[in-house]
């Protein structure tokens, strides 16, 4: 019989995709009849997924990864925390496996870790990659997103996010706010998800002020303080930079100040910049910097949450939910506000 895969399985077996999965997975939470049942199933079709159930029944590996873009190290660092809190109540440890972006070393990274045994897999890599999925999802490995990928089936996976369009909407918000109306968006075009994202919040807030949107202030430089510095001399020196430089992260707003301080630019009086992540050094920074406080310890507390839900499911069927967690801004002193308050929740 030709290959199948687990939906056909299901199918033959007469029990749910998730039913199938738990055998798998985890076939000590499944009734003793309906597991060998489906385990006859697989034998006459010759079904042999990557981890037998025998080693699954026998024991659990107690490893969980964290799977990110390589270029994102700095961004999820604040995640460990929120992930260590929940795995080490139950005993696992996490694998933290920063992933190239180019295509080939990405798939062939990910197939050397998931060469491992792993009880589940947290997916936080700029894009949605069905190709590299559907080989995790090969070797029925539990999978939680912590991004929202507008690709992925929202009924086959768990799913925990940041709004980054509300991000960057309120952040465009507060420069409008501060009397600015040509507002440069900084990023590095890497992912077109992440992308879209901080542009549909941009483009939401100018249209409710009716300011036209500009393609020469859709600005792609590296996502670093060198590559912040370097897009900001060059507009510089063209006399071309915009009132107020919206930064996809500190690194890049810590470049755009360096550079503005060379050329002798005033910050906010002659140029307003804005940051995305709230590191350590944008209170410290001079001006302090505006910047955007995203949730990445309780992203990763919902998200080890979730994983750990699917990996000692009881055997309810339980349909993949998603949770959404909003962002904070933290006004200071680099787009010109003069309130005498340092931070401000919303």
């Amino acid at each position: 019989m030709e290959d199948i895969n687990i939906r056909e399985l299901a199918n033959l077996a007469g029990v749910s995709i998730a039913t199938v999965s738990r055998v798998i997975n985890n076939p000590q939470l499944v009734q003793p009849d309906t597991r060998e049942h489906v385990l006859e199933v697989m034998r006459q079709v010759n079904y042999s997924p990557a981890w037998t159930v025998e080693s699954r029944l026998s024991s659990r590996s107690r490893l969980i990864a964290f799977l990110f873009s390589e270029a994102d190290y700095y961004f999820y660092s604040d995640i460990r925390s929120g992930l260590e809190s929940i795995a080490g109540l139950r005993g696992y440890t996490v694998l933290y496996c920063p992933i190239a972006l180019e295509p080939q070393r990405r798939s062939q990274q990910l197939r050397t870790i998931f060469e491992q045994k792993l009880d589940g897999a947290i997916w936080a890599l700029r894009d949605f990659f069905p190709e590299d999925i559907e080989m995790i999802g090969e070797r029925q490995v539990p999978l939680v997103l912590a991004r929202k990928y507008d690709s992925a089936p929202t009924d086959r996976y768990n799913c925990c996010y940041i709004n980054f369009v509300e991000a960057s909407y309120r952040m465009t918000r507060h420069l409008l706010e501060m009397g600015h109306r040509r507002i440069g968006l900084m990023f590095e075009n890497v992912s077109q998800q992440f992308m879209s994202s901080f542009c549909q919040g941009w483009e939401q807030a100018l249209r409710e002020e009716a300011v036209p949107r500009e393609e020469a202030l859709l600005l792609n430089a590296p996502n670093s303080m060198a590559g912040g510095y370097a897009k900001a001399m060059e507009l510089l020196e063209q006399n071309e930079m915009p009132e107020a430089v919206f930064c996809a992260s500190d690194e890049q707003a810590f470049g755009v100040l360096k550079a503005a301080h060379e050329k002798g630019v005033r910050v906010p009086e002659q140029l307003a910049v804005a940051g995305f992540t709230d590191s350590p050094m944008s209170n410290l920074c001079d001006p302090e910097l505006t910047t955007i406080d995203l949730p990445i310890y309780r992203l990763g507390i919902i998200a080890a949450r979730m994983l750990f839900d699917v990996i000692e499911d009881t055997g309810s069927e339980v349909t993949p939910g998603e949770v959404m967690l909003q962002p904070k801004l933290r006004i200071r002193r680099s787009c010109g506000n003069e309130k005498p308050i340092n931070v401000l929740f919303e």
